[in-house]
């Protein structure tokens, strides 16, 4: 049976996320997502690195981020999607902060300390219970606490909550609201709303995000991380269920449906492998 796909894939998703933020080919879409949480300056190009970062040393172990680029004023982005929750995630992204900053300094006796800017963007698809703004995005700087001057050199950290933004297409008013909008809505439209249009960075966006435009292979890939994904969400579900007996099969109900695999549904509600089975019955 050919399966039916939305017309924009899901930019949580892993594979869409790189899709659209990682490409070369849809740059434009990353220029404008960066520039968006940028309130003082701007961005005209940007070139994707390497997303590993070697540790301090040979035995430390190396750290991947999700989407690494430079600008054209040498700045340093770090561009996240992060799907499960942690308890110490703050504290995390300020680690590969810091181990970022000590590998793309320079190196040699005459170097004289000058730190370009380093931002990190994490977009998170969970709440992270904190009092934050409105609009869902909180922005964390380090400054003297009398006067409010900036630290130079120390990286700025975002945090994006979609799940949090309720605002319908028609109430966006600023770039950062129709981002949010994208990453919580964009999966269910199926035609493009016109406050998106005669911008290039949407533009490569929606062109990045149609599945249409896929390859048999990329959507291969779209549906592999759509089912990780899945099953992340349900397995969240289940640690609030775990020991019923009911919850454990609507989880594993909802799994089969999703597509994942019998064994790792077993493994995750605790059910057998022949459990499973009979439920697809």
């Amino acid at each position: 049976m050919t399966r039916k796909y939305s017309r924009f894939c899901d930019p949580t998703v892993d594979f869409a996320f790189h899709r659209i933020f990682g490409s070369e080919q849809y740059k434009d879409a990353t220029i404008g997502f960066v520039n968006s949480m940028l309130p003082d300056r701007k961005i005209r190009d940007v070139e994707f690195l390497n997303v590993e970062i070697p540790g301090f040393t040979a035995d430390d172990r190396k750290s991947c981020v999700d989407i690494l680029c430079r600008g054209n004023d040498d700045s340093t982005f770090v561009i996240e999607m992060q799907v499960v929750k942690q308890t110490f995630f703050k504290q995390r992204t300020v680690l590969y902060a810091a181990t970022l900053i000590s590998h793309l300094a320079e190196k040699g006796d005459k170097w004289d300390y000058e730190l370009k800017p380093t931002y990190v963007i994490s977009v998170i698809d969970f709440n992270l219970n904190d009092t934050i703004p409105a609009n869902c995005i909180s922005h964390y700087v380090s400054r003297e606490c009398e006067t409010g001057a900036t630290l130079p050199g120390s990286p700025e950290f975002f945090f994006l909550e979609p799940k949090r933004f309720k605002k319908n297409e028609d109430e966006l008013q600023t770039y950062q609201e129709k981002w949010l909008f994208l990453f919580r809505n964009a999966k269910f439209l199926s035609v493009i709303p016109s406050v998106f249009s005669g911008d290039k960075a949407f533009d490569a966006y929606f062109n990045a995000s149609e599945t249409a435009n896929m390859t048999k292979e990329e959507r291969l890939l779209y549906d592999q991380a759509m089912i990780t994904k899945t099953d992340i969400e349900y397995g969240k579900i289940f640690s609030f269920n775990e020991g019923k007996a009911e919850g454990k099969i609507e989880v594993a109900k909802a799994m089969l449906a999703k597509g994942s695999p019998v064994e790792f549904i077993a493994s995750v509600t605790g059910l057998t492998e022949e459990q499973v089975l009979n439920l697809r019955y």
